[in-house]
């Protein structure tokens, strides 16, 4: 090595806070690297039935579970953990609803339909009165291989075992009112809470 250029490090290595600042950028750069292996929504195996799944390589639909929809599922909803145990789960709250709303669009078609005269409305409403539809079957054994940090950079939940999806803090605290104590973000996997959007702050940092 170049005499000068051992020179230049050592006074660089002298120097502790840049010496150590860099230290801890490198340390966070190397973890970024397999930041969706630490830190991801969708689990590293799913394995149903026997049968194994890797959510995290590839992009399945729920229909590849058993659903009905033609989009990937939230492995981590009620919903998908329902769908999972074989129970019962309305689509719609309205009547009428249609497998074909969750068709992808294939682009503009017309039919002869198009052009014959509207029926009445009552006769409408006689067939547009189907009950919502639902997903049946049966429970099947299924087993999870999620990273250590169940959340990335930028889901949001709609679910919250504390109540809190925004600005939840990693020790309690209390509720905006003043009229109760909030858990800890910890009960939801949130170990450094969220921010004000509802996002998980250590997947961020770890995606940095």
């Amino acid at each position: 090595m170049d005499t000068d250029l051992q020179i230049k490090l050592r006074i660089f290595k002298s120097d502790k806070r840049a010496y150590y600042s860099l230290l801890f950028l490198l340390t966070a750069f190397l973890l970024t690297l397999p930041a969706e292996f630490i830190s991801n929504v969708r689990p590293l195996l799913l394995v149903v039935d026997g049968k194994p799944y890797f959510p995290i390589f590839i992009a399945y639909s729920e229909k590849d579970f058993g659903g009905v929809l033609p989009s990937e599922p939230d492995y981590k909803s009620k919903r998908f953990l329902r769908l999972l145990a074989g129970e019962a789960e309305p689509l719609a709250n309205s009547p009428g609803l249609d497998l074909s709303d969750f068709e992808e669009d294939s682009g503009f078609t017309l039919s002869l339909d198009d052009f014959e005269e509207d029926e009445p409305a009552e006769s409408q409403q006689k067939v547009s009165e189907p009950a919502p539809l639902s997903v049946n079957g049966d429970a099947r054994d299924f087993w999870t291989i999620w990273p250590l940090v169940r959340y990335d950079y930028k889901y949001i939940p709609t679910e919250s075992k504390t109540g809190q999806v925004a600005l939840a803090a990693p020790y309690e605290k209390l509720s905006p009112d003043k009229s109760r104590m909030l858990e800890s973000s910890w009960r939801d996997g949130h170990y450094l809470g969220t921010d004000d959007r509802g996002r998980d702050v250590l997947a961020r940092l770890i995606y940095g």
